[in-house]
């Protein structure tokens, strides 16, 4: 009885001591975890918006004069030179009052003619008071109506001719054509569009910003400007205009930015992506991941940062006030300092107190997005 109940104590010690080293053990294991170190960085608020370009000169082309379309000699999407053929009316009535005219000019050419011969004979014989004063003034005013009659035709002659110029629509610039209106054969009233050109060497880019960050920017500041259909290639500009009234039941107000270079392969009507940066103070700010802000019930926010020195570190709960929600995290106004580490994954499981491990491959960088 003596061997068995040393042989049970000496169990029940030997299985008591095994249970304190496993608890020993368990305790003294320390977890790595993520965490982040706040530098001291200037970390660009970057916003990027849907535009489309724009030709920075665009006209609308018209005729001067009401007619109907006999020819259009563009389409949609031409580069034409200053100076091209566009469309032309049926002047076909035109041109038959250009020659009636030169015919009827022809005809009082030669009645002036012969009025002049005979104003100079009667001039001659009522100079030698062989004919009547009313004979000669007769002669005079036969002659005088002659010349007038010749300016009269003349004047409607180049009238006709200026009609017959406006019925060719010549482009202004060298350009391209955005836009073709009308159709041939239709009738088109003065002034009314035909073509839409586009031209000058400048490319405008426009895009909307919503009323909260309206006034997180002024004239002149710069943005880059991407492409879809432009690979590996970024554009450069400035905001040129800024709405000061929204669009139609829209918060969205107009921003145009006119780029700094002209590239040929940039159309009309392209979708764009607008790079702008709205922290203009270039000053430092505290930007942590969204993922390392966690809530309570009282509804404050905190994260947990890493205390002490070395690779083993205790997480202390830290309240903080947020800022902006920005495209790389929060920005914290209130609660962190440079320099400081923080918890980044694994909150709910982290508690204040907690030994952790911080290894550096589990770094996350805000930069990168790791």
């Amino acid at each position: 009885m003596k061997r068995i109940t040393l042989v049970l104590l000496f169990s029940i010690a030997f299985y008591s001591c095994n249970k304190k080293e496993e608890l020993i053990n368990y305790k003294e294991v320390i977890r790595p975890v993520r965490y982040y170190k706040i530098s001291d960085k200037k970390v660009d608020d970057v916003r990027v918006f849907s535009g489309m370009a724009m030709p920075m000169e665009q006209a609308k082309l018209s005729f001067k004069i009401p007619g109907t379309i006999d020819r259009i000699y563009v389409k949609k999407g031409d580069k034409i030179k200053k100076g091209s053929l566009i469309a032309t009316y049926d002047n076909k009535l035109t041109r038959l009052q250009l020659r009636e005219a030169e015919v009827a000019l022809k005809n009082i050419k030669i009645k002036k003619n012969t009025a002049e011969s005979i104003y100079k004979r009667t001039l001659k014989l009522y100079e030698n008071q062989s004919i009547s004063k009313n004979d000669y003034e007769k002669s005079k005013t036969a002659f005088d109506l002659a010349k007038t009659g010749i300016e009269t035709v003349k004047a409607k002659i180049a009238q006709i001719k200026l009609k017959l110029s406006y019925s060719r629509l010549i482009s202004p610039a060298s350009g391209q054509i955005a836009y073709v209106l009308q159709k041939e054969s239709e009738n088109i009233a003065a002034g009314y569009p035909v073509v839409v050109l586009n031209y000058g060497k400048h490319i405008n880019v426009e895009f909307e910003l919503p009323e909260n960050l309206i006034n997180s920017v002024k004239k002149d500041d710069k943005v880059s400007v991407e492409f879809e259909s432009i690979k590996d290639k970024k554009f450069y500009g400035k905001i040129k205009e800024i709405g000061i009234s929204p669009k139609l039941k829209t918060p969205m107000y107009p921003i145009t930015v006119e780029l700094d270079e002209y590239n040929e392969k940039i159309l009309t009507g392209m979708v764009a992506k607008v790079s702008l940066d709205l922290n203009k103070t270039n000053k430092s700010k505290i930007i942590i991941p969204s993922f390392a802000v966690s809530s309570n019930n009282k509804n404050e926010n905190f994260v947990y940062i890493l205390e002490g020195n070395g690779e083993i570190r205790v997480a202390k709960k830290r309240i903080v006030k947020l800022g902006k929600l920005t495209d790389k995290g929060f920005e914290i106004l209130e609660g962190l300092k440079l320099n400081e580490i923080i918890v980044t994954a694994g909150l709910a499981d982290m508690k204040e107190g907690l030994k952790v491990k911080l290894l550096e491959g589990l770094k996350w960088k805000l930069l990168h997005g790791h």
